[in-house]
């Protein structure tokens, strides 16, 4: 078997980073048939502006200068400092070669040389799961992805759910932008962005808390922006304290106008019984379709033991799509 070969890809590498582009395009599509494929600015963005706090290492995979599988390091720099998350792929018609382990052991190689002793990655159910075992890997994290198909909405159903949901949210109130968080509502959604991964469930994964303030959470969002991804989010604000307790966000990537993906859905916890979850999670899909005519889907993970969200997600309508988990070896 001729031998794999790894080359590193800058962010003013504008060739290369094409070409692994067209060839992660191309596994999303093999591996996550019918999911949203973030545009390129989008993707390429993750090493051409990388976020505060983070270092990002690509690097492609080629035998005899044919590009068969790419490796990508997402490193912070301010927590979680044993740790060395990766997204790794190999091209569908070079499988079952060996092209896999080569990328996983050029995976340990860089991390120990960075210093970090933890792998962590994660994988659909199927081949990407089978390997991860095969290679050694541990689940300790399990989370299912599910869709809500717009073209087939209960519209009865949900409004149901919305009127009880604001019935129970007395006292509280809505407020919606499109990009970035407004000024005045920074310092209340770097709070609720810091206990992201202190509330969800993480089972048996061991990550440290990312702390946010509005300082770091206006350069995240502002390079969001740059990299052409477009947010729209809901949050609510407590009336008789103006303090800012929970919010939703849900986004598209440029060139993907019909697919969008949830992210974070969360509540304080002394704010929570009072359906304020349903309620951002209804009240923000209004909005989205609002401003997006053309989209179609929206996708959502949770992990298996976050009964709460997977109650608010089911009965909204959201479909199982395929199941997940993150994987951990030591290095």
């Amino acid at each position: 078997m001729a031998e794999v070969t790894f080359r590193d890809v800058g962010p003013d590498d504008e060739k290369d980073l094409r070409r692994w582009y067209d060839l992660a395009s191309v596994t999303h599509r093999a591996d996550r048939p019918g999911d949203p494929v973030p545009g390129f600015h989008a993707w390429a963005g993750h090493v051409t502006t990388p976020m505060p706090g983070s270092e990002v290492h690509l690097a492609v995979a080629e035998v005899d200068g044919q590009l068969v599988g790419w490796l990508g390091l997402y490193l912070s720099t301010r927590e979680n400092l044993d740790a060395c998350p990766a997204e790794l792929a190999v091209h569908p018609d070079h499988r079952r070669r060996g092209h896999g382990r080569a990328l996983v052991d050029e995976w340990a190689r860089r991390a120990e040389a960075c210093g970090r002793s933890r792998l962590l990655t994660e994988a659909a159910e199927g081949a990407g799961a089978a390997c991860a075992a095969a290679l050694g890997f541990r689940d300790v994290l399990a989370d299912t992805q599910r869709r809500l198909d717009l073209t087939a909405l209960d519209e009865t159903r949900l409004a149901d759910l919305l009127a009880d949901a604001r019935a129970h949210a007395a006292g509280y109130t809505l407020v919606r932008w499109i990009g970035a968080s407004p000024a005045e509502h920074l310092p209340g959604m770097a709070a609720l962005q810091s206990r992201m991964t202190t509330d969800a469930p993480l089972d048996d994964l061991s990550w440290e808390q990312e702390v946010y303030d509005a300082d770091r959470l206006r350069e995240n969002e502002r390079i969001w922006v740059d990299r052409d991804t477009r947010l729209c989010t809901t949050a609510v604000v407590h009336d008789a304290t103006g303090d800012l307790v929970g919010s939703t966000t849900a986004v598209l990537f440029a060139d993907c106008d019909d697919g969008a993906y949830q992210w974070q859905t969360i509540v304080s916890p002394e704010h929570r019984g009072h359906r304020l979850g349903m309620l951002l999670k209804i009240e923000n899909l209004a909005f989205l379709r609002a401003h997006e005519p053309a989209l179609r889907t929206v996708d959502t993970w949770n992990a298996d033991s976050n009964a709460h969200m997977l109650r608010v997600n089911l009965a909204m309508g959201f479909e199982v799509v395929r199941r997940w988990s993150e994987y951990e070896k030591a290095v």
